[in-house]
């Protein structure tokens, strides 16, 4: 029996994929879309906001605690959530 070969399609490996086909997308209760992620050490994430992004990498995880490294423009603002609203955090 002749084997045969399978159809690929040729996707540049920088292609996005749709936000609806990825299985780990999904809608918190306030209805903003949430995508969980697992990154090995040294690999990141890039947030594009208009002309704004910002790169999150994973440092390194010890533990239960992830070390995580951000980088973005000086006009952009970064804060921990645990202070945000507290006073000299606000805008």
């Amino acid at each position: 029996m002749k084997r045969k070969t399978a159809a690929v399609a040729a996707v540049p490996m920088e292609a996005p994929r749709p936000v609806s086909k990825v299985k780990k997308f999904r809608v918190n209760a306030d209805g903003n879309g949430v995508l969980t992620l697992g990154r090995k050490a040294q690999e990141s994430v890039l947030i594009r906001c208009g002309d704004v992004t910002i790169e999150v990498v994973m440092v390194e995880t010890r533990g239960d605690r992830a070390r995580l490294a951000f980088s973005a423009p000086k006009h952009v603002k970064l804060i921990r959530s645990e202070l945000e609203g507290k006073p000299g955090y606000d805008d």
